[in-house]
C-alpha cells in the first residue's frame, strides 16, 4: 500500500466525492521529506470567491508518521496564504521548512 493509500484509509470521510465538491479540491498527492509524509492538495478552494476568477492552488497538510491521520494546513511562518501556486512550490517550501529544522 503506499502513502496516500494508507491516508485514504485512515479518513475515507474526507476523500468523498462529496466532500472533494464542497472544497473544490481536484486531486490528491502525497510525498515524504525528512522522514515526514504530507499530503498534497490540488484545488480550486473557493478562490473564486467576492468576484474573483476561479485558479488552481496547491495546499500540504502534515500527515502523522505511525496513524497517518491528517493534521492541520501547513502555513508559512510569519503569516501569508496557505496556498501554494504550484505543486513545485508546495514541495520547495516543506524542503525548505525540513532543512531549517534541522538546522542547515
Amino acid at each position: 500500500m503506499n502513502l496516500l493509500q494508507k491516508i485514504k484509509s485512515t479518513q475515507p470521510g474526507w476523500f468523498t466525492p462529496e466532500n472533494q465538491k464542497f472544497f473544490g479540491d481536484i486531486s490528491y498527492s502525497a510525498v515524504t521529506i525528512g522522514g515526514k509524509p504530507y499530503l498534497i492538495g490540488e484545488t480550486y478552494g473557493w478562490s473564486d470567491m467576492f468576484g474573483r476568477p476561479k485558479i488552481i492552488q496547491f495546499y500540504a497538510k502534515g500527515v502523522d508518521p505511525v496513524t497517518f491521520v491528517l493534521d492541520g494546513l501547513v502555513q508559512p511562518e510569519g503569516g501569508g496564504s496557505q496556498f501554494f501556486p504550484s505543486r513545485e512550490a508546495v514541495i520547495e517550501y516543506l524542503e525548505f521548512i525540513n532543512a531549517v529544522s534541522h538546522g542547515n
